[in-house]
């Protein structure tokens, strides 16, 4: 039995509006309440916390580009209506300064593994501890060193969803092939420092710095800040030597 799930209403509220983008709001709410009803059981969480993105977020200040792929994208009907009720009844926390995604993470941090995260987002998965799937219905276990190894691969492909460049400031959806042969050392790998240094490395060669970029290793350490939940209040990627403490407990 877990104590606390933290849900990431971001996505319960996108998932639920786009669904009943053709019905009465009442449905999506319904479908809302349904959702979190279902993971709580899931996850057989004695209680929850619900996460909303607010504003000024840290990352668009890092790099303009930041989701620039998403702003002219239309939004579900009954977005703003599900995050409402999940302010209204959910006491939802919302995000000042980052992102929800952040804010979970440092739950998450200081609660250790008493803790579930609740999300379908990927990004997650650098966080030790437990995590539920809610659309595969999976709960796994992802331990100091998975996590670490996630994030050092996420800064070598970077991120299309969010608009993440990878080491060849290329932004994909998918990893292609010749990438997965790079992304395969990581998983050998078991000091930070060793992970830290190779990811760096295929910035710094030929075809992952094509314009000779004179301060490569501020670009990789940009897409680290970008990629890098925060586990404490105002925290940032720190290089090796310079340890956070990542580990749940």
């Amino acid at each position: 039995m877990k104590e606390l799930a933290l849900l990431d209403g971001d996505i319960l509220c996108y998932r639920c509006a786009a669904s009943a983008e053709n019905d009465p709001v009442e449905v999506a709410i319904q479908r809302l309440e349904d959702l979190i009803n279902r993971i709580t059981h899931d996850t057989n969480s004695v209680t929850y916390r619900v996460f909303l993105t607010g504003d000024n977020n840290f990352r668009y200040t890092l790099y303009p580009e930041y989701k620039a792929h998403r702003k002219d994208k239309p939004k579900p009907l009954w977005l703003n209506a599900c995050k409402e009720h999940l302010l209204k009844y959910h006491r939802a926390n919302i995000s000042d300064g980052n992102e929800a995604d952040d804010e979970i993470a440092i739950v998450h941090q200081a609660e250790g593994l008493s803790t579930i995260v609740a999300s379908i987002d990927k990004d997650f998965l650098q966080l030790p501890g437990y995590h539920y799937n809610f659309v595969k219905e999976e709960q796994v276990f992802v331990s100091p060193l998975d996590g670490m190894r996630f994030f050092y691969k996420q800064t070598i492909s970077g991120d299309g969803s969010d608009n993440i460049p990878g080491f060849d400031h290329k932004c994909r959806n998918k990893i292609p092939k010749f990438m997965e042969k790079l992304l395969a050392p990581i998983d050998e790998m078991t000091e930070e420092e060793e992970m830290y240094k190779y990811a760096l490395g295929l910035y710094e060669t030929e075809f992952g710095n094509p314009l000779g970029f004179k301060h490569i290793e501020h670009i990789y350490h940009r897409n680290c800040n970008l990629l890098w939940l925060q586990r404490k209040e105002n925290d940032t990627y720190l290089p090796p030597g310079q340890k956070h403490e990542n580990t749940a407990s």
